[in-house]
């Protein structure tokens, strides 16, 4: 279907005595706008903001880090600093919508390593 983002999702926890699914098969979401930012960030060992290029209104995004032996940290900006509420291990995934007024800041643990967003307008 056009002007739709449709997510799929399937997590299944099987760890000893430990066994549980989580699953949304389908989530379809109406787009009301056709903006997208798709960059590969260089995020370094100092927070940085993250750039929405072109994008005024954020809506979805998806982050994977590209790294293969770094953490990358993400998070909201809170009086100039970040707070982080995502770590991505290398080669991780994560998808959330974002509040309008967000600024996103991020840092790698090590090394310099690459982060790979896409950006919705909402």
């Amino acid at each position: 279907m056009s002007n739709t983002l449709q997510i799929r999702m399937d997590a299944i926890i099987d760890n000893e005595s430990l066994y549980e699914t989580f699953q949304v098969r389908q989530l379809q979401i109406d787009l009301n706008s056709v903006g997208m930012h798709k960059p590969i960030i260089n995020v370094g060992t100092s927070e940085e903001v993250i750039d929405f290029g072109d994008i005024y209104t954020p809506g979805y995004v998806f982050f994977k880090n590209m790294s293969s032996n770094d953490n990358i940290t993400i998070g909201p900006e809170s009086g100039g600093n970040m707070v982080p509420i995502i770590n991505l291990n290398p080669g991780e995934v994560a998808c959330m919508r974002l509040d309008p007024s967000v600024v996103l800041r991020a840092k790698s643990d090590t090394y310099e390593s690459q982060l790979l967003m896409m950006l919705l307008e909402d």
